[in-house]
């Protein structure tokens, strides 16, 4: 089976404040997703996550639902990952309560 095709665990990453750019890590994982932010936190993980860490920034792991590597990619893709963040979706329904 084509690794593609494994399901696990889909999660996103919210980086505050914001690494130059990267305001979000989307991942994958076949195990749970507690082990593998551990491992991001710890600077064993994503390159990116490592960098947002060291610079001072709080990373919010959320959990997104189970899918595959290919789910992952189009996840990826969309660039617009405010757009699946639920801290990001509670900051504008915030905004929108407010004004």
């Amino acid at each position: 089976m084509a690794r593609q095709n494994v399901e696990g665990n889909l999660y996103i990453g919210h980086i505050d404040p914001k690494l130059a750019h990267a305001a979000h890590y989307i991942g994958w994982t076949e195990r749970e997703c507690e082990a593998r932010w551990a491992e991001h936190e710890k600077g064993t993980g994503s390159p990116l996550v490592k960098a947002a860490v060291a610079q001072g920034s709080r990373v919010t792991w959320v959990f997104l639902g189970r899918g595959t590597r290919h789910d992952e990619r189009k996840l990826h893709n969309r660039k617009n990952g405010s757009g699946i963040c639920p801290t990001c979706k509670a900051a504008r329904r915030a905004e929108k309560g407010a004004a």
